[in-house]
């Protein structure tokens, strides 16, 4: 249990110096069980990678329908997601393959925040811009972020 809440505070630690952001990747024992955590996570990196790299200059415009389907995507996957993090050590009667279990999910846990916390805030500066498709990412992005499954990923 330790080395959970030393692996949430470290990961929180590194979202908060506002540094780069840590995706956790499971041990080979517990990935069997945690596909549609690693999709979730996946999809909310593409989402903050796409929207980040357009507001640095360093990609061009995000394709509106792209980023709609990701915010979908993540939306249709959200449900129960927080009990499957809840739950997962439970899976498990090896105390080891528990406790490692435990971490990832924490670090999952963390991640999701962070990952939700830099796509919100993407989606801010997004809206200050001119740009004519703006609207319409910020939208799909608010949609997501404002559904109720994936605000149970943020507590």
């Amino acid at each position: 249990m330790r080395q959970a809440q030393d692996e949430v505070a470290r990961v929180t630690s590194a979202v908060q110096a506002s540094g780069p952001l840590m995706i956790p990747v499971a041990p080979v024992q517990v990935r069997p069980h945690i596909g549609t955590l690693e999709a979730v996570l996946d999809t909310l990196y593409r989402i903050d990678y796409v929207l980040e790299s357009a507001m640095s200059g360093a990609q061009p415009q995000p394709d509106p329908e792209y980023v709609r389907g990701l915010t979908r995507a993540v939306q249709e996957r959200a449900q129960g997601l927080s009990m499957d993090l809840a739950d997962l050590p439970s899976r498990f009667d090896d105390q080891a393959d528990a406790e490692a279990s435990a971490s990832y999910a924490n670090a999952a846990g963390a991640a999701y925040q962070a990952l939700l916390q830099r796509i919100e805030d993407a989606a801010w500066q997004m809206m200050g811009r001119a740009q004519d498709c703006d609207a319409e990412i910020v939208e799909s992005v608010s949609e997501m972020v404002g559904d109720p499954r994936i605000q149970g990923l943020r507590q």
